[in-house]
């Protein structure tokens, strides 16, 4: 997995045979809050042409989070190992760890008001990318590309992730004694809640 930073996120190149080779994953910040319908119409608008899902972005710590779930996302429909239908849904179970999509959404989906949150692209090209997202920001007023959504490292955001995925302190206190800042434990812990889906299914 080679990943570049770019304005506002990090665009990953896949290595391998798989449905999509590039997939960027991007910060994005609103100027108010809209609501989540508004979201989900350019969505459903720009779903023809591509391949792009909105993550609510309380649920993710980094952009490795989501990176590593989208391979999954890829893989399980590689190998016909896929619960949901779209891949744009499949990421969204792995990035929440969850087998069932109404749980999925639950965490990873969008709240009923949005400010920020994570829009993902998968395309065969880095070009593909870079259209879906100036696509995006063109029909989106206001759309901001903004890093910090990637890499928030606020106590609160924090404490909201232990909340959202039920981390308990022994799990945490585990994986920290491994050398690793309880940020970079906690990133290990929401990843390996997504390679444990993949092994179960």
């Amino acid at each position: 997995m080679e990943a570049r930073q770019v304005d506002g996120g990090f665009i990953i190149n896949f290595p391998g045979d798989l449905q999509y080779n590039y997939f960027g994953v991007f910060g994005i910040s609103l100027p108010i809050s809209v609501s989540r319908d508004q979201l989900i119409k350019i969505l459903d608008f720009l779903r023809g042409q591509f391949r792009i899902q909105l993550i609510n972005a309380d649920s993710i710590i980094s952009w490795r989070h989501v990176a590593s779930a989208a391979l999954k996302a890829l893989r399980s429909f590689k190998y016909g190992r896929n619960i949901a239908h779209s891949i744009e849904m499949e990421l969204l179970l792995y990035c929440s760890g969850k087998r069932q999509i109404k749980d999925a959404l639950k965490i990873s989906g969008l709240s009923e008001f949005v400010k920020d949150f994570v829009l993902v692209v998968f395309g065969s090209s880095e070009f593909d990318i870079h259209n879906g997202l100036r696509c995006f920001l063109d029909l989106c007023s206001g759309a901001k590309l903004n890093l910090y959504v990637l890499s928030n490292r606020s106590m609160d955001h924090f404490k909201r992730l232990i909340e959202l995925f039920n981390v308990v302190e022994d799990e945490l206190k585990s994986v920290s004694k491994r050398g690793l800042s309880a940020w970079d434990a906690l990133e290990y812990i929401l990843i390996e809640r997504g390679c444990a889906l993949e092994v179960y299914k």
